[in-house]
């Protein structure tokens, strides 16, 4: 869809959850309530049908109706059924298609350069991505300290908080 808003700025610290771009809702919105008008139809359709197998089934004991219209009336009710189930999937994929325009930043951390401004067109896996956010917090890290120097830093724990210098 298109851009319609960008909300941050290039190198602006961000939070998990805020808000970063907005994406046109709109023709997801209309699929979204096509969706659900088709949904809303076959259920009626469904609601029709098991009145049939329900008025075909005290009609064919009494030999009013042949057996092929009663199963023919079963069977339209197993399809309306299922086409319901279809509906409501595809009614899901477009509440989710709708969600997916407002995007949020996954973690806190420093935004880099956005590369996409209100406007432009975004695709699912586009490349470069829209904007790629970098932790600045500290991160928790273990690595291995050779014997030899074990009791020098054995030492220094005592003594306070250790620091990591790279060389």
């Amino acid at each position: 869809g298109q851009i319609l808003r960008v909300h941050i700025d290039d190198g602006a610290d961000v939070v998990k959850g805020q808000t970063l771009f907005t994406i046109d809702p709109e023709p997801f919105r209309i699929a979204l309530d096509r969706a659900e008008a088709q949904l809303a139809r076959d259920k009626a359709l469904r609601q029709k049908a098991d009145n049939d197998v329900a008025r075909y089934a005290t009609l064919v004991d009494k030999e009013y109706v042949t057996r092929e219209q009663y199963e023919s009336a079963v069977s339209e009710a197993a399809s309306q059924a299922a086409m319901i189930q279809a509906d409501e999937a595809t009614a899901q994929d477009a509440r989710l298609s709708l969600s997916y325009c407002t995007i949020t930043a996954p973690i806190s951390g420093r935004a880099g350069a956005v590369n996409l401004r209100a406007g432009n067109l975004v695709k699912v896996n586009d490349d470069p991505p829209l904007v790629t956010i970098l932790k600045v917090r500290p991160v928790y890290v273990t690595f291995s300290v050779p014997e030899k120097h074990l009791a020098d830093v054995r030492k220094h724990a005592a003594e306070g908080k250790l620091e990591v210098q790279w060389v």
